[in-house]
């Protein structure tokens, strides 16, 4: 088993409406639009770290997200030790590659590769 780099850099909130949550949170000062899916997803820069509104009807209302460079090797190592994920990995439309997993009280955890840096205008 290799020993796989993982990085907390993002926080992710569930929302019902992606452009009225966008709204709010474009207000907060320092924080950057770097890429909006209208319906979807909108992500801002805040300081060092991401914040991602996405819509999900998934309990809790947020999920972490752990930055990783080898998703697949990562995966592989907790399908090893047993590690409780919900699926192999997946590419998601914004260029993640991503898999899930849920701690003992049901928090969702995202493991994802590092996306190329998208930026709004």
């Amino acid at each position: 088993m290799g020993l796989v780099a993982v990085s907390l850099d993002k926080f992710a909130i569930h929302v019902k409406d992606v452009e009225q949550s966008m709204a709010y949170y474009k207000r907060i000062p320092g924080a950057k639009l770097i890429m909006h899916q209208p319906g979807h997803i909108a992500i801002f820069q805040l300081g060092k770290n991401e914040l991602n509104l996405v819509r999900l009807d998934v309990m809790p209302p947020f999920h972490l997200e752990f930055e990783v460079e080898e998703v697949d090797q990562l995966y592989t190592d907790f399908q090893a030790q047993s590690f409780p994920t919900d699926g192999p990995p997946e590419d998601k439309p914004w260029g993640e590659r991503t898999f899930y997993s849920k701690d003992p009280d049901g928090n969702l955890m995202e493991f994802s590769r590092s996306r190329p840096p998208l930026l709004i205008s």
